[in-house]
């Protein structure tokens, strides 16, 4: 019991509030775990703090990076609070420590996890709310929409872990996440550092080609923009043609038949 005692002594004097990082989706994963196997009165709480917390625009997970699982009961009780609302969905995809976070939040001003060594584990997302004075973004989404009618509420931005891990080199855990994300969404960001390289236009094309074949995609064609990152020389003109002889790949593995691919679609950072 000394001997217990001193290890844990030992181990508590070399915690720091500096080095500590307490996950809140541990915390989250543990209250819908409990959610089932509790009273009315914990339940309603709950399930009201959980909406206060996805209302108020935090990332909250989809699915969780360590088990691949979906409490699918407990976030369609949650998300059915917004079914009145019309929301459009915006993913992002790309490889490991490709800055997706930290992208969406500059873009959106979301608060997804960017702190130096964390990598985002599964899928998570954010609601960010549109102002309705806000015309022009109204105006930018009628026009990639394709709908005049199109009066958004929220933005739903999907968060995905990064692709081709080399810790976790799994083809087929990354091929479930890009199929994912296509299949709900109405626009999807590939971010990549530098090129896109044919892992993952392989992977693009089968997933779309999946899409197509099966017919579970919620839109009929996402609009896909792909974002060149972390270019030493951000003009876009001095790319075109790289960027035309991807979309000549592209079009060659027949993806311009499931999504839109066009100039207009890439962009340098």
């Amino acid at each position: 019991m000394v001997y217990l005692s001193s290890c844990g002594d030992k181990l508590a004097g070399d915690l720091s509030i500096e080095k500590s990082f307490l996950s809140l989706e541990v915390l989250w994963r543990n209250s819908v775990v409990c959610y089932h196997h509790t009273t009315v009165d914990t339940q309603n709480l709950i399930r009201k703090s959980h909406y206060d917390f996805i209302a108020a625009g935090f990332p909250f997970e989809i699915i969780d990076g360590d088990n691949f699982h979906f409490q699918q009961q407990f976030l369609t009780e949650i998300l059915n609070e917004f079914h009145s609302r019309r929301i459009l969905v915006i993913s992002i995809i790309g490889p490991q420590n490709s800055d997706k976070s930290t992208l969406l939040s500059y873009m959106f001003g979301t608060l997804f996890g960017v702190r130096e060594g964390r990598c985002t584990r599964g899928i998570y997302g954010s609601l960010v709310k549109i102002n309705k004075l806000n015309q022009m973004i109204q105006n930018i989404f009628k026009k990639n929409l394709h709908d005049e009618n199109a009066d958004i509420d929220y933005i739903m931005l999907i968060d995905i872990e990064g692709l081709l891990s080399i810790e976790k080199g799994d083809k087929e855990y990354d091929r479930r996440l890009v199929l994912f994300c296509l299949a709900i969404s109405h626009l999807v960001i590939v971010n990549m550092m530098g090129d896109i390289n044919e892992t993952l236009k392989d992977m693009l094309t089968l997933c779309a080609d999946s899409l197509k074949q099966i017919g579970v995609n919620t839109t009929n064609q996402p609009i896909v923009h792909f974002v060149l990152n972390q270019k030493a020389d951000p003009n876009i003109e001095n790319h075109m043609e790289a960027i035309k002889k991807i979309i000549g790949d592209l079009k060659e593995n027949k993806l311009a038949e499931v999504i839109d691919i066009s100039l207009r679609t890439f962009h340098t950072l």
